[in-house]
């Protein structure tokens, strides 16, 4: 498969995926709480809201831009890798945004969410952004992080030592 046809599922894919949590869904519960006449931002804290939006969002497209970066070069590589049957080189990204985060879309999907929820001061929509964590947390714990931990091995490991899933290390400490 070419890294074009990769790159353009993988934009597609999350723009749609991503739109449906952060545009479509907020506005159905919006829409079903108060009605649509009364969806605005002349209640709630429309200026803290907005820059929670936006941090989201340019947090969400600098992540998304590091991740088809990443995607072109694994497309490119495992291209030249099929012809001599090696194994597949798949790097651990810890450059840039991924460096901070192991999940920087997703952060930047909650921090949308939670800007939302302050723009309109909803309490549903809070509740829609803690549950969207959960969700997203649960399946990164269950899911997705043991799959990585064997494919890619003890890079990763080191990788999730050093970078914390969200975005502050939570750790506790050993008594001494």
């Amino acid at each position: 498969m070419s890294s074009t046809r990769i790159i353009l599922g993988s934009l597609i894919a999350a723009s749609v995926r991503h739109g449906i949590f952060t545009i479509a869904l907020p506005w159905l519960i919006l829409y079903q709480a108060a009605g649509m006449e009364e969806m605005g931002f002349d209640s709630g804290y429309p200026a803290a809201g907005s820059v929670f939006i936006l941090l989201g969002a340019a947090l969400y497209i600098r992540a998304f831009a590091e991740r088809l970066r990443m995607t072109a070069m694994v497309a490119a590589s495992s291209e030249t890798f099929e012809d001599s049957g090696a194994k597949d080189p798949r790097p651990v990204w810890s450059e840039g945004i991924h460096g901070w985060s192991r999940n920087p879309l997703q952060l930047g999907v909650v921090v949308i969410l939670f800007g939302e929820s302050l723009a309109f001061e909803s309490l549903l929509l809070l509740v829609y952004a803690a549950l969207y964590w959960t969700w997203t947390t649960l399946y990164l714990i269950i899911a997705e992080e043991p799959v990585l931990r064997r494919t890619l091995g003890d890079e990763y490991t080191a990788y999730c030592r050093h970078v914390p899933r969200w975005f502050l290390p939570f750790r506790f400490r050993k008594p001494a």
